[in-house]
């Protein structure tokens, strides 16, 4: 936080008396009623200048309010600061200042303040910060400074006031979205999943990689051709898993704009599909694993976007290698929504793997129009023809692509 005020060093304590001392030298020395007026007249002073220097900040508490700790990017935050003495000794000013985080870009007016207490014993003055950005922000220290009339004595003192305030991604307003809108319509959403039991055993296929041992056809694998795996009639379910691709080296940086286009995307999908009554999960690899299976609890979104609120582009684990780690266990009939920058032939041939198992996946390319490349194009048809849709976001307000249909390749 940049002061808006300054002053000079003070004189100090030591120099107050060594000016009484002067004065009383002064009397001795001269003698007469003018000079040991003098003397007494500063020594009051003095008295003064001892009672600011040892009482100033005594027992002074100070309090950090916040209008609200929960925010999205980009709205403003108010901070009151209260301050609180127990006495009314008058000293003649006070200077406030609150140490805003570094992640945190403060107004011109939430610089130190400059109070006049006199004789009041609590005193409030409130700032506005922001527009802030995505993440947790902390602040921590708070510096008082009292000083007397005169300028000659100041004391200073930093307290230990610790806040939190946590700032969820942009959520944007999805009006439409292919699909789910293409999916169950006119069903009855009561039906958390649809289990193998209730379903029809149509047909066997090869095993695949990542086949649970429950859906394998022991009969049909008995015969001597390698192992089977039962296919069903119906294999679709309210599940939606997200995929967020937070591998470093996609991004180019811990934080990109582009990441915070795939976190903001992220959220407003899964708020989208909650309010329609889809279980919503979240696979993100980063520094730390974070897997949410599928569910729809009033907790779910919350918790989405409490994990969102900090995520950081700080993986190394390649997209591609995550989407097969967590596609083996998910419920039959989920589909997979991976958001990532980089199309390229590894996550192509994922994609792949997953649609021989019969996995729905849908991918949200998050790109910039000018690192286009003919190859990119290439992936874009490849998926196509694997019955992938891949919807191209290449601009902040993704929710006009959705609406138009932006999906291709499909």
């Amino acid at each position: 936080m940049k002061r808006v005020w300054s002053h000079p060093r003070p004189f100090g304590l030591p120099g107050v008396l060594l000016l009484l001392g002067a004065a009383f030298i002064f009397g001795k020395v001269q003698g007469g009623f003018v000079s040991w007026f003098l003397f007494y007249a500063f020594l009051t002073v003095v008295l003064y200048e001892i009672a600011v220097f040892l009482f100033g900040l005594y027992r002074v508490n100070v309090t950090r309010e916040f209008s609200r700790t929960r925010l999205n990017a980009g709205e403003e935050l108010e901070v009151r600061i209260r301050v609180r003495r127990p006495g009314r000794f008058p000293f003649a000013w006070l200077w406030v200042d609150d140490h805003v985080p570094e992640t945190v870009k403060a107004l011109p007016r939430a610089g130190g303040k400059l109070l006049v207490s006199w004789f009041n014993s609590e005193i409030v003055y409130t700032y506005t910060c922001g527009p802030l950005p995505r993440g947790r922000h902390r602040w921590q220290r708070v510096t008082a400074q009292a000083g007397d009339v005169y300028g000659l004595v100041r004391r200073e003192k930093k307290l230990d006031v610790t806040g939190d305030v946590l700032v969820y991604p942009t959520v944007r307003d999805i009006t439409a979205w292919h699909t789910l809108n293409e999916q169950h319509t006119g069903t009855d959403f009561s039906q958390n999943r649809i289990t193998e039991e209730a379903t029809s055993v149509i047909g066997v296929r090869d095993y695949v990689h990542g086949d649970r041992l429950s859906r394998i056809h022991w009969k049909a694998s008995a015969k001597g051709n390698g192992l089977k795996t039962k296919e069903f009639e119906f294999e679709t379910s309210h599940h939606l898993m997200f995929f967020l691709d937070r591998c470093t080296a996609h991004y180019g940086a811990e934080q990109h704009p582009q990441f915070e286009r795939a976190v903001s995307l992220v959220a407003s999908l899964s708020r989208y599909a909650l309010n329609r009554t889809y279980a919503t999960g979240l696979v993100s690899y980063g520094k730390e694993k974070f897997v949410m299976p599928p569910a729809r609890y009033p907790h779910t979104l919350p918790k989405i976007y409490e994990h969102l609120a900090e995520v950081r582009a700080d993986g190394r684990f390649p997209f591609d290698k995550v989407l097969l780690w967590e596609t083996v266990d998910l419920p039959y009939g989920t589909t997979v929504v991976g958001v990532t920058p980089l199309l390229h032939r590894p996550l192509v041939e994922a994609v792949y793997h997953l649609r021989e198992r019969r996995v729905k996946v849908e991918l949200f390319w998050v790109f910039s129009p000018s690192q286009l490349s003919g190859s990119e194009q290439s992936y874009v048809r490849s998926l196509g023809l694997l019955g992938v849709s891949v919807y191209r976001i290449d601009r902040e307000r993704f929710e006009d692509i959705l609406r138009e249909g932006g999906a291709t390749g499909a």
